[in-house]
């Protein structure tokens, strides 16, 4: 591979990577504005017409569980409640998997049957070097 074929597809990645963070800046200070101008609820919608765009503002709050407390006070709370309140998603531990891949290959094997695997997106990064070093 050529170096100028890299260093151009590494400069084009940076210029994208620089334009993209700036059209990202001035979307959220955009709907920064939108906001002061037409409110937004702690949660839930708020819509306004104007002669020419409906704007709806959605307010949101993300929960999370602290799981120290759940567990002080899991064995107070109805089966019922808990049942409708916290659920509780399976998610693979890779590092304890690979460990089973390593040490019990029979039992990894009835593990990855219930396990999907699908490529993720690629990861690139880049840094320039400072040639005066």
């Amino acid at each position: 591979m050529a170096f100028e074929n890299i260093n151009a597809a590494a400069d084009r990645l940076q210029q994208c990577k620089a334009a993209e963070n700036a059209a990202r800046d001035a979307r959220i200070a955009a709907e920064g504005e939108l906001i002061a101008l037409v409110g937004v609820k702690d949660e839930g919608a708020t819509t306004f017409r104007s002669d020419r765009f409906k704007v709806t503002t959605t307010g949101k709050l993300n929960r999370s569980v602290d799981e120290a407390v759940l567990k002080t006070i899991w064995q107070h709370l109805p089966d019922a409640i808990r049942d409708r309140v916290f659920q509780f998603k399976p998610a693979v531990c890779l590092s304890e998997l690979r460990y089973v891949e390593r040490n019990d290959p029979e039992l990894h094997h009835r593990i990855a049957a219930a396990i999907t695997v699908t490529p993720a997106k690629a990861a690139v990064s880049i840094e320039p070097i400072n040639l005066t070093e």
